[in-house]
């Protein structure tokens, strides 16, 4: 039951273009998956292959988010097809006005600028986790180069428009509708190292904690630097201190 829900989770978080199936995986690792495998640990249980989606690390697909920010605009482009846009209101004007949607908005040209600005948000596929936050940064970088141009644009939206003659509708959509760089990237990678604190809390009550500590496997994979060892506790550093008790 355990490993079904975090293996929807992590699907789910993959599959929609909704935000908010990003953030569930972050708030159940903490509230739910931890805490019971804590209990498990506690109560001797040793069958860790039946919640093996539980103790898997992330990919750097999933943390990325470029699934959810492809969904997103494909999910948009039928709104963007010139036969949506002139349908509604060609029924009651006639073929004059479809004409006229054709002639002030293409289809094509809007597309690909709303595509651009889709591939701003992107984290390159070959991306290292311990590289993931300096391309997050250049992608900030890059949606936030293109919110300043945007609202240049908007402020002078008569000469905007001129510039933008052949395409006036899909210009003015394409400066209204796109969706600004969402940071969870902190957030899942913490959710990230305290996944792989679910793997030490398991190997501590079979390996000493030096040969845990050591273990290559175990290093925190965005500094490459080893958990340390505090009281009764292993951490990562990342920002914050992330940490899980190995006492038994």
């Amino acid at each position: 039951m355990l490993g079904s829900l975090a293996k929807l989770d992590r699907t789910f978080s993959q599959t929609s273009s909704e935000a908010v199936f990003i953030v569930l995986p972050i708030v159940h690792y903490e509230a739910i998956y931890i805490p019971l495998v804590e209990l498990l640990v506690k109560s001797g249980f040793k069958d860790w292959d039946l919640i093996e989606p539980v103790l898997k690390p992330l990919s750097v697909d999933e943390i990325s988010m470029n699934k959810m920010w492809l969904r997103l605009f494909a999910d948009g482009t039928r709104a963007l097809k010139v036969e949506y846009l002139a349908d509604e209101p060609s029924k009651n004007e006639g073929l004059l006005h479809e004409f006229l949607a054709r002639v002030k908005y293409k289809e094509n040209m809007t597309i690909n600028t709303l595509f651009g600005m889709t591939k701003n948000q992107l984290i390159p596929e070959s991306t290292d986790k311990s590289n993931l936050f300096s391309e997050y940064l250049l992608a900030a970088e890059r949606d936030q180069q293109a919110n300043e141009e945007r609202k240049k644009e908007l402020e002078n939206i008569t000469w905007s428009s001129i510039k933008n003659y052949r395409n006036v509708v899909g210009h003015l959509l394409a400066l209204t509708a796109n969706a600004r760089l969402l940071n969870l990237y902190e957030d899942i990678a913490v959710t990230d190292l305290r996944i792989l604190l679910l793997n030490v809390l398991i190997q501590s009550g079979e390996k000493p904690l030096n040969e845990i500590i050591n273990d290559p496997a175990l290093a925190n994979p965005y500094t490459n630097e080893p958990p340390a060892l505090e009281d009764n506790n292993i951490c990562y550093v990342l920002k914050e201190t992330t940490c899980i008790s190995v006492m038994h």
